[in-house]
């Protein structure tokens, strides 16, 4: 049975990011810990991987503007940089780092945002990343683990993946894959275009068995994952980013007619 967010409720948490931008807040009834914009037009409070993506007015969720995220494959130079026009909000100057995102493992926090997909967002089978929950890592070996969630359209499909590893150093397998305490994949259906789909993630950062995902879609509840761990054993917990990051940067071509990717991500 599919449980809805309750219509008030939905709206008072997604109302936080109505003009501000993307929220985090940390339990459900605390002040935010961050709220962000586009509304200046810019993106100077942002660090940018890749490709700078766009602040458009062609559409936005709440306020006047959103973030159109392009990825061109002609225009790719072959590194992985090159495969990502994403973004997320920068350590501010004047501190605490966990303004720009960054989290407390063993902390709740409360995400809101929108993802907008173009009538013409054909399904690719290349995986693609359009917002994801990244880490840095505690020792140099670590750097190139994947992000501990993910949410993804790949195959036309949206899906979110989370994985979680209690060893303070993630190991590798003989052929270099990375060994996880384990992972968890949830299919959350066909993806729609031309409309806005608005998301909430409720999350308990946890490398143990204390570790809470939730995730509504559109209102609907779609992940209840209690008492599972769901991230790495790292110093400081994962921070968020919102963008594209295409596969294309692993060798493959793309299929026919599909070489460039556009979407946009706003404000719920």
């Amino acid at each position: 049975m599919q449980q809805r967010l309750s219509a008030t409720w939905f709206r008072a948490l997604l109302a936080l990011a109505c003009c501000s931008g993307f929220v985090t807040v940390s339990a459900a009834t605390s002040p935010l810990l961050i709220e962000g914009d586009f509304e200046e037009g810019g993106l100077a409070n942002y660090i940018v991987y890749g490709g700078t993506p766009v602040i458009s007015t062609d559409r936005a969720r709440g306020g006047s503007r959103s973030l159109k995220s392009v990825i061109d494959y002609g225009a790719m130079t072959g590194t992985f940089d090159s495969a990502r026009t994403e973004t997320r909000p920068n350590d501010p100057p004047d501190g605490p780092y966990i303004k720009s995102g960054r989290t407390i493992i063993g902390q709740e926090y409360w995400y809101g945002f929108s993802i907008f997909l173009p009538s013409d967002f054909v399904p690719s089978a290349d995986w693609e990343i359009v917002t994801q929950w990244h880490v840095d890592p505690d020792s140099v070996e670590e750097k190139k683990r994947n992000p501990p969630m993910t949410i993804t359209t790949t195959d036309g499909r949206w899906r979110m993946r989370s994985s979680w590893d209690d060893e303070p150093i993630t190991q590798k397998d003989a052929n270099g894959n990375w060994i996880y305490g384990g992972t968890n994949r949830y299919d959350l259906g066909p993806y729609k275009t031309g409309v806005w789909t608005d998301w909430v993630v409720h999350v308990k950062w946890s490398y143990k068995a204390d570790g809470v995902l939730e995730v509504w879609k559109d209102g609907v509840k779609v992940i209840s994952q209690l008492n599972t761990p769901n991230c790495y054993n790292d110093k400081i917990g994962p921070y968020i980013k919102f963008g594209i990051y295409k596969g294309w940067n692993s060798g493959s071509s793309p299929e026919p007619g599909i070489t460039k990717r556009v979407f946009s991500w706003g404000w719920a």
